[in-house]
């Protein structure tokens, strides 16, 4: 729809410093979208503002939920949304972390049975970087071994994403748990889990490589990334089928 047929419809409380294309997302109808921008164009504001003008418009807060990649990013717009919506007596919806939403669903996957309990004592990163350091080593071949070796964090970073559909990933896991029982215990209903471990990492590189499509990692990628990444959740969905069953089930009032 051109930007023209938007200013026809757009609310006068915007401010002045939004471009019109930022109007234009602020105030597209309710419906799926990706929106992808380089860094600093203003894509927290125009988030924020898209909130705002949802909620304006009678959208439920509870019905939607805002992700971040860290806890940063979550304090960072979690400000920017409080400074948005100021003085407007909105209800505001949740912000949160990846990896806090899974371990929000894992918990409640607990509490109705579906998933047995599992230990909070887990590695520290630098202690997964050295088991994955050191998993890496063991498994690549020869000629890249001095390479490996002068460029050990490139290496360490490559290792822990984008191989969810290598053919070999249950050997990888097996040497990884391998590993990780050498330092320290890992039972196996922790062990249970790392299927949705993969799965929420696998989103996340989703997001991620939406939002990086100008980079050489992306245009590597994005050509079969959906497909793969469909396929990889049918089988997850049909390996955890009771998880499946609870996704649509309305959220107890007293969680965080």
């Amino acid at each position: 729809m051109p930007v023209a047929d938007y200013n026809n419809r757009m609310p006068n409380n915007l401010p002045d410093y939004l471009t019109a294309e930022q109007r234009a997302i602020i105030t597209a109808p309710c419906e799926h979208a990706v929106i992808t921008a380089v860094a600093g164009s203003g894509k927290t504001s125009t988030l924020a503002w898209r909130i705002r003008y949802l909620l304006q418009q009678g959208h439920d807060p509870t019905r939607m939920v805002i992700l971040m990649f860290n806890r940063s990013a979550r304090a960072d717009f979690g400000r920017k949304l409080q400074d948005v919506t100021r003085d407007t007596g909105l209800s505001l919806p949740e912000v949160r972390t990846y990896h806090a939403m899974g371990l929000r669903l894992y918990r409640r996957f607990i509490r109705e049975g579906y998933l047995p309990a599992f230990s909070e004592a887990i590695l520290s990163e630098q202690e997964i970087s050295y088991q994955v350091w050191q998993l890496t080593r063991r498994l690549a071949p020869d000629d890249l071994a001095d390479d490996i070796r002068r460029n050990k964090k490139d290496y360490v970073e490559t290792a822990v994403s984008f191989i969810e559909d290598d053919p070999a990933l249950a050997d990888y896991r097996a040497a990884w748990l391998a590993g990780y029982r050498s330092v320290r215990p890992f039972s196996q209903q922790d062990e249970v889990m790392l299927p949705v471990l993969v799965m929420l990492r696998r989103l996340q590189l989703t997001a991620w490589l939406a939002s990086h499509s100008e980079t050489a990692t992306a245009r590597r990628y994005s050509p079969q990334w959906g497909a793969i990444t469909v396929r990889l959740a049918q089988a997850f969905l049909l390996q955890a089928s009771p998880l499946s069953a609870t996704v649509n089930c309305k959220e107890p009032a007293d969680e965080q």
